[in-house]
């Protein structure tokens, strides 16, 4: 469940890319640290994060958000492409080593993407749509 260094800078790039944070209960967020590196949060109610690397309970403090980077799983990010405009064409985990994507955009264009995991693959549909939509 931890998404790891890579997938940190991934998700940080998202948000730089103007990907909203989503304080709804069940949903994983992270706050990076200088030379640290990263702590990973389960969103609950009542405005509490719990922390899965210490199992503490925190506030979530307002001054704390914009520090706070979203980390939508699967679901989350098709339901986020989608409501930019794109459909899922297709999804497909080929040879058993690489997921493989394909989307159309609201203009009719495809965007194709392959990556080793589901969520990289995801992740790399999203970042190109933000990117897209940011120019």
């Amino acid at each position: 469940m931890f998404c790891g260094p890579e997938l940190f800078e991934r998700y940080s790039r998202l948000k730089e890319l103007g990907l909203e944070l989503e304080l709804e209960a069940g949903s994983r967020v992270a706050r990076g640290f200088a030379d640290l590196g990263f702590e990973e949060f389960v969103v609950l109610p009542a405005r509490k994060l719990l922390s899965l690397f210490r199992g503490t309970l925190a506030e979530i403090v307002d001054d704390e958000i914009e520090d706070l980077i979203f980390l939508p799983d699967s679901e989350q990010m098709i339901k986020i492409l989608q409501e930019k405009g794109c459909r899922l064409e297709n999804l497909c985990f080929e040879d058993q080593r690489r997921w493989k994507l394909e989307l159309e955009k609201g203009d009719g264009a495809h965007l194709f993407f392959e990556e080793r995991t589901l969520e990289l693959v995801l992740i790399s549909a999203l970042q190109s749509v933000l990117l897209k939509n940011d120019s």
